[in-house]
């Protein structure tokens, strides 16, 4: 066993108790603030938006967050995948510029936390 690693317990009920095992990333999740938490979900949004082909439109660190999808892109498959963060899709289409050519988008908007 590494020292970089916690242990803790929880008691389930009829006295069941569990042996987690924390490494120190975990462990500081479990002590951000709900401010740096918040920071932290939005920035991995994003990256996750940029990995399916997408496009974070919001002001940074909103609670719903705007994003452009275009055709062809996973990222409503695998947020569909996350019941956690429903998604609203928005009526308008629009466009976007891309590599010199415009794309249509569709429009949606991601609740990250209540």
């Amino acid at each position: 066993m590494t020292l970089s690693r916690r242990h803790f317990l929880k008691v389930l009920g009829a006295g069941l108790v569990v042996l987690y095992l924390l490494d120190d990333e975990a462990e500081a999740r479990l002590r951000m603030s709900e401010a740096e938490y918040r920071r932290e979900l939005f920035r991995s949004f994003v990256k996750f938006a940029r990995e399916c082909n997408a496009w974070v439109v919001s002001p940074p660190f909103e609670r719903r967050c705007r994003v452009l999808v275009p055709d062809g892109s996973d990222l409503l498959e695998r947020l569909a995948q996350l019941p956690r963060f429903p998604v609203v899709k928005m009526p308008n289409v629009s466009q976007r510029l891309q590599g010199g050519r415009f794309i249509e988008v569709q429009e949606i908007q991601v609740t990250l936390w209540p």
